[in-house]
């Protein structure tokens, strides 16, 4: 809703409510909002760092639509990072990890990704961007985990 404070707030208390309660699954979840909170503010690292460690755990604990989920805000920073190689194999990856698990994505998501790609093909060379994206889609998960997450 634009309230970037009080989400911030929210987030804060959930937090701690899923810390005290023990729910490692739901501190992850609040670990990438707060993540997608700092991406857009612009604080990129913040925002990686946040990320990444909800990207590892929702591997360790197989929260298969949430990590892809993850990897797509990663491909979003990575872009804003000035890498748009990258962010391009995540969101091919991304794509076909959902295929694969046959992963449906919220019609609001979809869009937002449809304009993240569209911004990442006029950025790249028509043959940069096929090649990006051929080497993203052949990507299992756990190499797009590990490249998403280097520093």
């Amino acid at each position: 809703a634009g309230d970037a404070v009080g989400a911030r707030g929210h987030l804060d208390r959930a937090q701690a409510i899923c810390r005290a309660g023990g729910d490692r699954r739901g501190e992850a979840r609040v670990t990438a909002g707060i993540g997608r909170l700092d991406l857009a503010a612009g604080q990129l690292e913040a925002a990686r760092a946040g990320l990444a460690q909800a990207v590892r755990a929702f591997r360790a604990y197989e929260m298969r639509e949430e990590l892809i989920a993850g990897l797509e805000a990663l491909s979003a920073l990575h872009a804003s990072a000035g890498r748009p190689e990258l962010a391009l194999r995540l969101l091919a990856a991304c794509g076909a990890a959902r295929g694969r698990l046959a992963l449906a994505q919220p019609a609001a998501d979809a869009r937002r990704l449809a304009g993240q790609l569209e911004a990442l093909r006029r950025e790249l060379a028509a043959a940069a961007f096929e090649q990006a994206w051929h080497a993203g889609a052949a990507m299992e998960i756990d190499e797009a985990i590990d490249e998403a997450t280097r520093r």
